[in-house]
């Protein structure tokens, strides 16, 4: 192991697969990267006050769709009919 590198046991830098894919480089990354500059505390409101992030709710990433109106991949599609679902 290298020093400086976290460890695996940790579960840091695992993915794992999403029904809905979730691209943290649009979301987080810096504008100037191609990103949009989103603070990880928008979404992880835990992470500040220990060491797990919260996975955000649903509703909160709809709402945010909704508002700037984008629906226009298959990924965001089922966010969108996911959210209606649970309203059943």
């Amino acid at each position: 192991m290298v020093w400086g590198q976290p460890l695996p046991v940790l579960g840091f830098k695992q993915t794992f697969d999403q029904p809905i894919n979730f691209p943290h480089t649009k979301h987080a990354a810096p504008v100037e990267e191609g990103g949009i500059g989103m603070d990880c505390t928008y979404c992880h409101r835990t992470v500040a006050k220990g060491c797990l992030g919260s996975i955000p709710a649903v509703e909160l990433c709809a709402s945010c769709h909704r508002a700037v109106g984008s629906y226009e991949s298959e990924d965001l599609f089922k966010l969108e009919l996911f959210r209606n679902f649970r309203k059943f």
